[in-house]
């Protein structure tokens, strides 16, 4: 048992030298490292500090003045996206509400083509002048449209744009600023 005690003792004894040798050798190649990373900064910072050579007097006479390069423009930072544009809020609390408005912003700029959606009551709205009832189909919305119910992309499609009141007619704020150029008014104003 000593003897199997001594081996094991030789066993780890010629281990742990090894181990020794190995993180000696590694410790004198960090050093080497350093050093060499240490005359690199010196010779950077001889380089940066130096003049920049000045060209031959022949090439004074031969080369024009090299045209400087245009300033930088200062870096302006990415404009921020827009707010996220709702064309629809959501007022009720139920589930069909909730998915309109959801299904509307999903759908891109202006899916109303102008015209002001608003609930009148559940799964009742009205659009412009117009009355509309919607309910969920298999969790997406759907629309009443003459008898059957057809899924909100396919009804918009057939949504009219908004009206929009001739120039100069009641619906523009600026009565004024609406008046054609041509008429006699607008000259005398």
């Amino acid at each position: 048992e000593a003897e199997v005690w001594r081996q094991s003792e030789m066993q780890i004894s010629s281990q742990v030298r090894i181990q020794d040798a190995k993180i000696e050798e590694m410790r004198q190649q960090e050093q080497e490292r350093q050093r060499h990373i240490a005359e690199l900064e010196r010779k950077l910072e001889e380089l940066t500090q130096q003049p920049p050579p000045a060209p031959a007097p022949r090439e004074l006479e031969t080369a024009a003045p090299a045209p400087e390069p245009p300033a930088a423009p200062p870096a302006e930072l990415p404009p921020e996206p827009p707010p996220l544009q709702r064309w629809y809020v959501a007022t009720g609390d139920d589930e069909l509400d909730k998915l309109l408005e959801k299904q509307l912003i999903d759908l891109g700029p202006d899916p109303l083509k102008g015209n002001e959606l608003v609930r009148t009551g559940p799964s009742k709205y009205k659009l412009g002048d117009k009355r509309v009832f919607m309910k969920l189909n298999a969790g997406a919305v759907t629309i009443r449209d003459n008898g059957r119910f057809v899924p909100l992309v396919q009804w918009l499609k057939d949504v009219e744009p908004a009206a929009t009141g001739p120039r100069g007619s009641l619906h523009d704020d600026d009565l004024f600023g609406a008046m054609d150029a041509a008429s006699p008014y607008a000259q005398h104003s």
